[in-house]
């Protein structure tokens, strides 16, 4: 069935076409047409091909898909442009030999690319925005066609091209340098982004170290890079580094020491018990829901009850420990 969408694109485009009523399938490089590249890897939908080949027994008609030249002297002389997924469906129909299609012949390598990743955009799935990005980096980068060139052709904005392909760009300067896989390792975008903006591959690798060994959060990453961008040398940003690495490592030490597990003994399990009342306290007094308290009484004397405990420990710990500073004291007098 002759499809006005895809006349139109082909019109508009240039690309010289003829419809064929019937392309039969050994004329067709089927593998190659399913690992074109910019299909993006997407693998075929097995169940929507079983969807078309059952409309298709019902003589249920499918828009002609479109071919593009590959040697015409040769056994396999069309590769599938678009309908990777009818021409699928239709194999599986009993008695068909072939498809009726768009035949474009076009010899330029740039055009030909257009054709392949701009036509799916026509069906009726369609390719959502973020993949239409991607398919526009890989012409940008494989062509050397401008962004501006670009959106204006696929009509996307030139901005969304641009931060797109940034962060490609911090993406794989993360891999090619510490083989820093962001997506994996779930660090945020605003993270990894951050970190591209140091000029030095040196530092880069050192703060990124220092970033994702320790988990620094966003905030605490951007304050660490614009330091650095005020640094003269590699080797004050290192001064840099170390400073945030050092900081970052006080902070572990200080959340092992609230909340990392003590030895088991009865004073020891005490404080687990008043670490365990700490954790719920950092979510913050909302996150009680002290309004659900059935006796606020009975909890208010539980809890002064627990402050006077609390008190008398304090005491007793401070006791013991000008105890302990006073037997140093005189430890250190018998020496000399």
């Amino acid at each position: 069935m002759r499809d006005k969408k895809v006349e139109t694109f082909l019109e508009r485009g240039k690309y010289k076409w003829t419809y064929v009523d019937h392309v039969a399938f050994t004329d067709i490089d089927i593998v190659a047409s399913k690992e074109n590249p910019a299909r993006l890897m997407r693998k075929v939908d097995d169940d929507r091909a079983e969807s078309y080949a059952l409309q298709m027994q019902d003589k249920i008609e499918f828009p002609a898909i479109v071919l593009l030249n590959l040697d015409l002297e040769a056994v396999k002389k069309w590769i599938i442009a678009t309908g990777v997924h009818r021409l699928t469906a239709a194999e599986c129909v009993k008695g068909k030999t072939g498809l009726d299609a768009y035949c474009v012949i076009e010899a330029d390598a740039y055009r030909r690319e257009v054709l392949f990743r701009q036509l799916n955009t026509l069906e009726g799935a369609g390719v959502p925005i973020h993949e239409q990005v991607l398919q526009v980096l890989e012409l940008h980068y494989k062509h050397n066609i401008t962004l501006k060139q670009l959106a204006k052709e696929w009509h996307l904005k030139e901005a969304q091209l641009s931060y797109a392909k940034a962060d490609r760009q911090a993406k794989d300067r993360g891999m090619r340098l510490g083989e820093y896989n962001f997506l994996q390792l779930k660090t945020p975008q605003k993270a990894y982004h951050a970190l591209n903006r140091i000029a030095s591959d040196v530092t880069y690798k050192e703060a990124t170290h220092i970033a994702v060994h320790y988990k620094l959060p966003p905030t605490d990453i951007e304050t660490m890079v614009k330091e650095i961008k005020t640094t003269k040398s590699e080797a004050d940003a290192d001064v840099v580094i170390k400073q945030h690495r050092d900081a970052a490592i006080q902070q572990m030490e200080q959340q092992k020491a609230r909340h990392g597990r003590l030895p088991p003994a009865t004073a020891n399990k005490m404080l687990g018990v008043g670490k365990q009342f700490l954790k719920y306290m950092e979510k913050g007094i909302d996150h009680l829901y002290l309004s659900a308290v059935n006796n606020p009484e009975q909890a208010m004397q539980i809890l002064q009850a627990v402050a006077d405990a609390a008190k008398e420990v304090k005491l007793e710990l401070e006791r013991i420990q000008r105890t302990m500073h006073h037997d140093d004291a005189n430890v250190v007098n018998l020496r000399g």
